[in-house]
């Protein structure tokens, strides 16, 4: 099984420190895992030209390769922490710019898909978002899980968080080879 974290977080903190322990939990479970940082990823804005209904994006930038690993991946799970009740702008280019998959036969449909929220207030708002983007792909919802931040070291300094994290990620491997879902 392969899975692929992607963390939205425009810093390095409490999102992606939460991401690595669920992918050694999930590793440790015998999952092969990948973690993609999209603040090290150049990502154009997607401009609504469309033209990805007929072929590729019309950008040539890291994005194509997100795109190859969300393909090749049976879990995917997106890491967020809450900019102001939403998803942080890097992120948000990435969802908008998965349209390619959608517009060419819904590419994603049928994936499992896990989600992580951070921040300092938590909001239904982010956790809408990220789900309605796991909707939107028909991706399955199989877990997600929150955690309460504000400090951008605050979770690599809770043990009992930090555990629920790895355990996050061996159950999220250990459910899916048992059920075949």
């Amino acid at each position: 099984m392969k899975v692929l974290a992607i963390c939205g977080s425009p810093r390095k903190g409490n999102t992606e420190t939460m991401l690595k322990e669920v992918l050694r939990g999930a590793r440790d479970a015998g999952a092969e895992t990948e973690l993609v940082l999209l603040r090290e990823k150049k990502i154009n804005y997607c401009t609504g030209c469309e033209k990805c209904k007929d072929g590729d994006c019309i950008f040539d930038d890291d994005m194509n390769e997100i795109l190859e690993k969300m393909m090749k991946a049976d879990l995917i799970v997106i890491g967020s922490p809450n900019y102001f009740s939403n998803v942080p702008g890097i992120l948000k280019s990435m969802i908008d710019r998965t349209d390619p998959l959608y517009h060419q036969g819904e590419k994603l449909k049928g994936k499992k898909a896990a989600a992580v929220f951070v921040g300092e207030v938590e909001t239904e708002t982010l956790k809408r978002a990220v789900i309605d983007f796991i909707e939107s792909c028909q991706m399955e919802l199989v877990k997600s899980m929150k955690a309460k931040a504000g400090s951008p070291d605050e979770i690599s300094k809770n043990r009992e968080k930090m555990e629920e994290c790895y355990a996050f990620g061996q159950e999220i491997v250990k459910d899916i080879n048992k059920t075949g879902k």
